[in-house]
């Protein structure tokens, strides 16, 4: 026998697992108002380190025909936190709704009959409560937006790991080439510290104006590694 639990408009059918209902990442995407599961196991992902065993699993869905298909859970403490890391407009009203189970029926809801609990507005009306109309679609806007978060975090692990690894190539490269001028003009001021700000600056104008280009394949001459090549080769072949 298995337990209805209803979020508004949007009835589960949960999975029971000694006596514990658990959700569908793909029923839990439309009670959040997400267009697929995949933005549900994205969201998973990105916070996989916060969830326990107890909090969210992988089982086997025998309800597809002929096809056994490997499906993600998640327990009511994990559809919490899970939905503590939505930004749907229904997230809130959701991760309530769900501290209302938990707080009427522990994690052990009663499967003899179904359970309805509906978000605060909803109980002073006394009937379902429906998310607010909306005429743009909020939640691709903001499944966009945590895209491009995620993009920005991507871009500035990146940028720092590869500025980091051409600045250190660049500087030895340089200060041979500033020691071999000094021997031409003794009387110019050198020092290795200016040498390491000066070239630390300008390659690292060079890496943002590469990394920002809209070039199908980056040609050599905006490529600042390629441009540390041609120093490196001529002083190689003085």
């Amino acid at each position: 026998m298995t337990a209805s639990l209803c979020f508004n408009d949007f009835t589960f059918s949960p999975v029971i697992r000694n006596n514990q209902p658990w959700f569908r990442s793909s029923e839990l995407a439309r009670a959040l108002g997400y267009r697929d599961e995949n933005s549900v196991r994205r969201l998973y992902e990105r916070n996989a380190d916060e969830f326990t065993e107890n909090m969210t699993q992988v089982v086997e869905n025998f309800d597809t025909v002929n096809l056994t298909v490997r499906v993600r859970i998640f327990s009511l403490r994990g559809c919490h936190l899970l939905a503590m890391f939505a930004r749907t407009p229904v997230a809130k009203a959701f991760r309530r709704w769900v501290l209302d189970v938990i707080e009427k029926y522990g994690d052990r809801v009663p499967v003899e009959q179904p359970v309805t609990l509906s978000t605060p507005a909803a109980r002073k009306r006394n009937r379902p409560a429906l998310p607010a109309a909306s005429r743009f679609d909020e939640a691709a806007i903001l499944e966009l937006a945590a895209e491009i978060r995620e993009a920005q975090q991507n871009y500035s692990r990146t940028f720092g790991r590869l500025c980091s690894r051409l600045i250190t190539i660049s500087i030895p490269v340089f200060t041979v080439l500033e020691r071999r001028v000094y021997k031409q003009a003794p009387d110019r001021p050198f020092s290795d510290t200016r040498v390491g700000a000066q070239w630390e600056r300008y390659f690292t104008e060079r890496m943002i104006a590469a990394l920002h280009s809209l070039d199908d394949r980056l040609p050599d001459e905006k490529n600042p590694a390629m441009l540390l090549l041609e120093y490196a080769r001529a002083l190689n072949a003085w």
